[in-house]
C-alpha cells in the first residue's frame, strides 16, 4: 500500500524516467496527475513485491489483459496479482491463488446509490446498520474484490450476492474463497478476496 500524498512531482518524474517505456506510456495517457502517480506506484508495488517476496523480475513476465480488462500473468502458473486505488492510496496484492483487491474511500454518499449494486437483503443490511456508509462501502468493496478475483466485468456487480451473518460478510459462491477486510486506515477500507 502506498499513499501518493507525499510523492512530489519531481520524485514522480524521476521514478517515471526509470521505468520501462510501456509503463511510462500507460501512465502518460492518463489525464490527471494523481491518476498517473497512482498507476506508476501500483507498478512499483507489483515490481517490488514480485522481486522481494517471490524472487521474480517483473520484466521476465508476460502480462496480458482478459476480455474484461483484468491483467493476468500469461507465462507463470500459480502467480496472480491485483491492484486497486482510491483517492490517494494504491494497493497491490500478489498470491499463488487467484486474488482480487479493492480499496474504497469511505465518504458521504446518498444511501440510494446502494440500490445500483445491492439486492433487497443487502440494502436492508445497509439501512439498518449503525454506520450505513461503512456498511455500504464494505459490501461494494467485497463485491468488487470478488469480481476482480474471478476476472469478470464490474457490470456483474449486482449479480454477486453477499451473505450477511451479523458482522460477518461473505459471498455466495461455488468457489472455496477467503475474504479479508482491512479497516480503520484513515477513512479507507480494503477488501481482499482469494481462492483457497
Amino acid at each position: 500500500m502506498y499513499n501518493i500524498i507525499n510523492l512530489t512531482d519531481e520524485e514522480y518524474e524521476k521514478i517515471l524516467f526509470s521505468l520501462p517505456k510501456k509503463v511510462k506510456n500507460k501512465a502518460q495517457k492518463l489525464v490527471k496527475l494523481v491518476d498517473r502517480k497512482l498507476s506508476v506506484m501500483g507498478y512499483i508495488l507489483l515490481r517490488d513485491g514480485l522481486r522481494y517476496d517471490y524472487g521474480i523480475n517483473i520484466e521476465d513476465l508476460i502480462i496480458r489483459k482478459n476480455k474484461y480488462g483484468k491483467p493476468f500473468i500469461r507465462n507463470r502458473d500459480n502467480l496472480y496479482y491485483n491492484v486497486s486505488h482510491s483517492e490517494n492510496i494504491v494497493v497491490c496484492v500478489i498470491s499463488s491463488n487467484k486474488i482480487g483487491v479493492d480499496i474504497s474511500y469511505v465518504k458521504d454518499v446518498n444511501i440510494n446509490v446502494a440500490k445500483q449494486f445491492c439486492n433487497e437483503d443487502e440494502f436492508r443490511y445497509i439501512t439498518l446498520s449503525s454506520d450505513y456508509k461503512k456498511s455500504l462501502f464494505k459490501i461494494f468493496s467485497l463485491k468488487e474484490s470478488y469480481i476482480k478475483m474471478l476476472g469478470r466485468s464490474l457490470m456483474d456487480i449486482k449479480n454477486v450476492e453477499v451473505i450477511m451473518d451479523g458482522n460477518l460478510l461473505t459471498v455466495k459462491s461455488k468457489h472455496n474463497i477467503r475474504i479479508s477486510f482491512i479497516e480503520n486506515i484513515d477513512e479507507y477500507l480494503i477488501s481482499i478476496c482469494y481462492m483457497a
